[in-house]
């Protein structure tokens, strides 16, 4: 009798269980259904609900990205004109020096006292050259003496010439406005007639330097205003002074420049930085990023709807783009671009476009983020609706 009991427990509890599992498994398949899934439900003709926006092209610069670094606009290194000993370095490496600035001195030798002796040597020729010319107009000397005093006197102008050089060079000096940026040689040192002494450059203006593709390098043009992205964090703006005529060997790119001012030498020399070059003008829209889904052929665009509410797929290149939005180019004129539930849907399908008032959700492409945007835009559409 007790095993009749058991039986007829576990049937029952067998029978408990089968109908709950309905209600069970019901539940979770509900559960797994997409909000977008969940709204269509008892949509009326079965259409899928989108959301749209409708986007009108901009004019734009369409700008060229390339990396690329800062370099001094120039850098020299300067050589010994004369031979002797360095018996001072006048400024420290890495001083801002202005044109004229004494950097390096050498010793003087018997430098001085040739420059003495080649004065002293001028004021007698001038005074022979004086004489012999008195006498020539009295007819008391002829005209071969006055010739070679006057030779002697030019003579003895350039030997004073010559020694005010070697002279002058016993002390280098800054060729231009810029940095001392480094010294070969040190206090001691016998340096010959060509010896490196020490780096100088210009950092004011400084340029900013990268390489344009083959396909880019029309589209850029000197004096053009142009900015770049350093790698701290700063932004500098100058113009386009450079492109270059020729590529390279190696790459086939060719070199552009642009050139910064830079007073106070503010911008250092290598510093890694971002060009970002003006090209031609193009019409352009600004979508958020999530509205980019890919075609059937992997290519990146954008899924559309007509005036009949039927989805195609748009391809399209970037301009640029930021965090908020993303600059396209390739489309029409004005155009109502599916920015939700664009996944869902298929080219050549109809569907339900609910259309989005951008004014509603701040900056131009930002779809609704948080909880109380959502409920604006819902409000929004219901009003539509």
């Amino acid at each position: 009798m007790n095993q009749s009991y058991l039986i007829a427990g576990g049937i029952a509890t067998a029978a408990t269980l089968w109908v709950a599992s309905g209600v069970v498994f019901r539940s979770a398949k509900e559960i797994e259904l997409s909000a977008i899934e969940q709204a269509n439900l008892n949509k009326p003709e079965g259409l899928q609900r989108v959301q749209v926006i409708r986007s009108r092209a901009v004019p734009r610069i369409r700008e060229i990205k390339i990396a690329g670094r800062t370099k001094a606009s120039r850098q020299i290194t300067m050589r010994s004109e004369i031979e002797g000993t360095v018996t001072e370095l006048v400024v420290p490496r890495g001083s801002i020096v202005n044109q004229g600035d004494p950097l390096v001195r050498f010793s003087i030798e018997n430098r001085k006292a040739l420059l003495t002796k080649a004065a002293a040597l001028l004021s007698k020729r001038e005074m022979e050259f004086n004489a012999s010319e008195n006498l020539s107009k009295k007819s008391f000397a002829s005209k071969v003496s006055l010739a070679n005093a006057k030779a002697e006197l030019e003579s003895a102008r350039a030997d004073l010439r010559s020694a005010e050089i070697e002279f002058a060079r016993t002390t280098l000096r800054a060729p231009f406005d810029g940095v001392f940026n480094r010294n070969h040689a040190e206090v001691g040192d016998y340096l010959r007639l060509g010896d490196e002494i020490a780096d100088m450059v210009d950092l004011d203006p400084i340029l900013v330097i990268g390489e344009l593709a083959e396909l880019a390098v029309g589209q850029v043009k000197t004096g053009s205003r142009a900015s770049a992205d350093l790698i701290d964090g700063r932004t500098v703006q100058g113009e386009v002074s450079f492109v270059s005529s020729t590529a390279s060997p190696e790459t086939r790119t060719f070199t552009v420049e642009i050139s910064i001012p830079n007073p106070g030498d503010a911008y250092i020399d290598g510093m890694t930085a971002t060009l970002r070059l003006p090209a031609q003008e193009v019409m352009a829209h600004s979508v958020p990023p999530a509205a980019l889904t890919l075609g059937g052929n992997g290519a990146v665009g954008v899924k559309v709807v007509d005036s009949d509410g039927v989805v195609s797929f748009v391809e399209v290149s970037a301009s640029s783009a930021s965090a908020d939005s993303v600059w396209l180019v390739g489309l029409s004129p004005t155009i109502e671009i599916i920015t939700v539930g664009q996944e869902f849907v298929t080219v050549g399908q109809k569907v339900d476009p609910v259309l989005i008032d951008t004014s509603l959700i701040g900056p131009i492409g930002r779809l609704p983020s948080t909880e109380v945007e959502q409920k604006r835009v819902a409000q929004h559409d219901g009003n539509q609706q």
